[in-house]
């Protein structure tokens, strides 16, 4: 049998913040954009986590929040957000620097993304007053309009590939109950097909990370007019969601990296903005011996 999985706590960042875009893995991970407690809230900064301690490096080109992430931490991309309005800027980072990458067809915020640099998706989000149901596609220099999803929504999460991902719940304007939060669609490289619920409706950025297959989806907040955090998280096997280990720190506008079986879950918001880190690990394969 597989022991279970537990979050610990992580290094702590060096700047607060919700709504920031990210990617890598637990012990090479990075976050850039986000919204800071200072004004103007739209951030440049961009930090890199190493298993035990977050450090700066070069900042973005355009400060936003909102943004989107995939990549890694020496082949990162962030994309979309709002500098004050929604943007199609896109950037790529080098290991060194960012430098700037191809727009996208639609400005949008709060949309899921997964994938690496050369092979992205963006998926869903908000241009208000219109709810994109529109999916691009990133091959590293350009952007290209791909299959909808089925139900267009913002504050989704998303992880996995360009070719097999998976997002989970999400908002849609004038319906603060639980309309929509509990979704779930899978991406197999030619459509997307609706599966089966989250157990606990919940949207507003999920820390999510894994495959399509095998993922972790935690945090987020319950619908209403002043949401909830949540410190649950729910594991998927292809098929349906399980609830498995709480979160430390209930959280939502947060952003995950990493794989089913060594996650991390990046910043966000908890009773204000955060830079905490919560790691999540499943244990090594235990077998049982009998005489």
């Amino acid at each position: 049998t597989l022991a279970a999985g537990a979050w610990a706590s992580g290094g702590t960042g060096n700047t607060a913040k919700n709504y920031p875009g990210g990617g890598g893995t637990q012990t090479a991970a990075f976050v850039a954009g986000g919204e800071t407690p200072a004004s103007p809230a739209f951030s440049a900064i961009h930090e890199q986590y190493n298993g035990t301690s977050w450090s700066e490096a070069g900042d973005i080109n355009t400060a936003r929040y909102e943004n989107s992430g995939a990549g890694t931490q020496a082949a990162g991309l962030i994309f979309f957000g709002t500098t004050g309005s929604r943007t199609v800027n896109s950037e790529e980072w080098d290991g060194s620097s960012w430098a700037e990458g191809g727009n996208t067809n639609v400005a949008r915020t709060s949309a899921a993304s997964c994938g690496v640099q050369t092979a992205a998706l963006g998926i869903g989000g908000s241009n208000y007053p219109n709810l994109p149901t529109n999916v691009e596609s990133y091959d590293g220099s350009s952007w290209t309009e791909g299959t909808d999803v089925n139900t267009g929504g913002y504050y989704v999460a998303g992880n996995g590939t360009s070719t097999a991902a998976l997002i989970s719940g999400r908002v849609i304007f004038g319906s603060p109950d639980a309309t929509n939060f509990d979704k779930t669609e899978s991406w197999d490289g030619s459509s997307w097909t609706e599966g089966a619920s989250l157990n606990t409706a919940r949207a507003y950025d999920l820390a999510a990370f894994g495959t399509s297959t095998s993922a972790i989806h935690a945090g987020g907040a319950v619908p209403g007019s002043s949401p909830v955090n949540k410190a649950l998280s729910e594991e998927w096997d292809g098929s349906s969601w399980t609830e498995v280990g709480d979160l430390s720190t209930a959280i939502r506008y947060t952003v995950g990296a990493g794989s089913s079986t060594s996650g991390i879950q990046m910043f966000g918001y908890t009773d204000a903005k955060s830079a905490v880190t919560q790691e999540w690990t499943v244990g090594q394969n235990i077998k049982t011996i009998t005489d």
